[in-house]
């Protein structure tokens, strides 16, 4: 999807002046900050989508119609999600009428892809029917943290996981970077949906079917013989210090808010004990696989209860 395409190819290319994107994807992985950057629209302060929302704008020769949908927790199985999410993500598909050309499926590169982003994909994406595949196309995100790394190389050291979810979208992909005002990257991306809709025509859902992930492809990139138990190890340590590093980042600027120069802050030890008992319980929670659901939980719980 990234090869250069000859002169002959470009000429049978469908030439559209709309084109319809449904965004998918887990809770932070700046699903939404992508919709704002193909529409042109200044980034500001991160946003939740509890809805599915449609928005529109004249992007080039394109007239984009975008729908962004509810995020799942990265790591969480669909009968863990609540069902007001689910619901969102289907109804996502209706508000781009006709159906959407491409689904785009946000993936952040700032997080280590594991076999259980794998699992939870598959199971979130499949609301939409086996056929959503052949309309997938994998954005990766947050590509600024990679530095001197390309996408490409991001990719073979990833792991056999994510190799996995881009054959099943035909090896279809992207990549942004979210601080870079670079209208090229934008073009680039709506020129691949024109492609992949010249060869797919547009999505409709079909959720009567089953999706036919062969059972023994699937178990090989869940535990591929080459991986050997010290990659899975340095894969697993990868993924909990990235957390950790969050989780201290958002404990740092609570405090610091709490903090003024009028009202010096708190060095008691009082203080510092509360710190380190909201560190310690975070540790004993990622060290049974666990993940910080309380933003998720309670933002979703309080606009739901406005309504």
């Amino acid at each position: 999807m990234q090869s250069e395409r000859s002169e002959e190819e470009n000429n049978k290319v469908i030439r559209l002046t709309e084109i319809r994107l449904l965004l998918a994807g887990w809770f932070l992985s700046g699903k939404t900050w992508v919709g704002d950057i193909i529409l042109g629209i200044p980034l500001g302060e991160r946003r939740r989508t509890y809805q599915s929302e449609v928005r529109q704008g004249q992007v080039g020769r394109w007239m984009v119609r975008l729908v962004d949908t509810p995020g799942w927790l990265r790591r969480s199985f669909l009968k863990d999600t609540p069902e007001i999410v689910k619901q969102e993500i289907t109804r996502g598909v209706s508000l781009c009428t006709p159906g959407p050309h491409t689904i785009i499926l946000v993936v952040s590169t700032a997080v280590a892809f594991t076999k259980v982003h794998l699992s939870s994909i598959k199971e979130h994406m499949n609301l939409l029917g086996p056929d959503v595949w052949r309309h997938t196309l994998v954005l990766f995100s947050w590509c600024d943290s990679l530095e001197t790394t390309t996408v490409e190389e991001f990719i073979e050291g990833e792991g056999s996981a994510l190799h996995f979810l881009l054959k099943k979208c035909n090896n279809r992909y992207h990549s942004f970077n979210i601080n870079s005002n670079n209208p090229a990257q934008v073009t680039q991306l709506l020129e691949k949906i024109e492609w992949m809709a010249t060869e797919n025509s547009i999505f409709y859902p079909n959720v009567d079917e089953t999706d036919k992930w062969e059972e023994e492809t699937v178990t090989e990139a869940m535990s591929p013989p080459g991986e050997s138990l010290f990659e899975l190890f340095v894969n697993f340590c990868k993924e909990r210090a990235e957390d950790l590093v969050m989780s201290i980042r958002k404990i740092l600027i609570k405090q610091e808010k709490a903090c003024s120069i009028s009202e010096p802050p708190d060095m008691s030890d009082e203080e510092h004990k509360s710190t380190e008992e909201k560190v310690s319980t975070w540790l004993r929670e990622q060290q049974f696989g666990g993940e910080d659901t309380s933003e998720y939980y309670s933002d979703l719980e309080s606009s739901w209860s406005n309504e």
